[in-house]
């Protein structure tokens, strides 16, 4: 086996964080797990707590790549003050959304470092009125949509994917795993596969903010960019026995305050963001046996068991 040495496109001291700040939900989709819909996590309103910690991450790491999920994150109250909280010139927040409150709420976002993804969710997508809202966006933050296309509404899928390109919306397209917590992928044909693997878009009318070089968005190989659906798909996102710097430039932080390294929750909690925490000085030895199915886990770096 050739060693390996796994690194992303963000600056050298950055930390992802991923908050998961409820898994309250409008939305009942089919490969999303229970929880992070069935509403059994609620917000705390204390998120300061949550501000402190991502601050504290931010003075030993410098640059921080905030990931706010739920649940659907706009369904938290203080969603719009605890951006106003954060926001500091070396930190990019990303928001993962349905896009379905109204055009009214969104009208009333602030323009931030944000990149907001809009999920296409194919039972539940009103694909008219996430085109509206993007279209709110486009002056507030980085918009993209990312279609969750399954087999069984591929068609609508191709449609939708020509809508959002004819409106200069950036697309990004995923392998669906038949549940969010899964490797397994839906059964998708031959040239299903290969076309989503093999997506590529005209971007040129596309404004792309100079913010952008501090987000951290690609995986490298041994330095050389590889895509993330052909990992996927090839089953190439196993690390087990590696060295990973989650719990350096990686957290993950759970709706109660917990903080862990990755969302596989390797080496057990690193504290809670109400009670006490200290962070970890050291690389983890990956235990998972099974696919790192966050990509933002996937990216923190890594070296595989005989790299030198």
């Amino acid at each position: 086996m050739t060693p390996i040495h796994i690194t992303n496109n963000g600056p050298k001291n950055i930390a992802m964080i991923a908050f998961k700040s409820h898994n309250v939900c409008n939305y009942t989709c089919d490969y999303c797990h229970p929880n992070s819909n069935d509403g059994s996590e609620r917000w705390n309103s204390n998120y300061l707590a949550v501000a402190d910690f991502i601050n504290k991450v931010r003075e030993k790491n410098k640059y921080v790549s905030l990931e706010i999920i739920g649940g659907e994150p706009t369904l938290w109250p203080e969603l719009q003050p605890f951006m106003n909280t954060i926001s500091h010139d070396n930190l990019t927040i990303e928001i993962n959304t349905n896009g379905s409150r109204t055009l009214r709420y969104w009208e009333q976002f602030k323009p931030s470092k944000s990149l907001f993804i809009f999920s296409w969710h194919p039972k539940e997508v009103d694909t008219e009125h996430l085109l509206k809202v993007i279209e709110i966006m486009k002056n507030k933050c980085l918009p993209m949509v990312s279609l969750l296309i399954t087999p069984e509404y591929w068609e609508e899928g191709l449609d939708a994917i020509k809508q959002f390109e004819k409106s200069d919306i950036l697309v990004d397209i995923k392998a669906v795993r038949k549940s969010l917590v899964s490797a397994e992928l839906y059964p998708y044909d031959k040239s299903q596969l290969e076309y989503i693997d093999s997506y590529s878009q005209n971007t040129s009318n596309i404004n792309f903010p100079d913010w952008l070089k501090l987000y951290p968005s690609d995986i490298k190989l041994n330095g050389i960019k590889k895509n993330w659906n052909s990992m996927v798909i090839n089953k190439e996102n196993i690390f087990t026995d590696w060295k990973c710097n989650a719990g350096l430039d990686r957290f993950v932080i759970d709706p109660n305050g917990d903080i862990s390294r990755c969302w596989q929750r390797v080496s057990g909690k690193i504290g809670n963001v109400y009670t006490g925490y200290d962070l970890p000085t050291e690389p983890v030895t990956c235990t998972y046996a099974y696919a790192c199915h966050c990509k933002y886990d996937a990216i923190v770096e890594k070296w595989s068991p005989n790299h030198v």
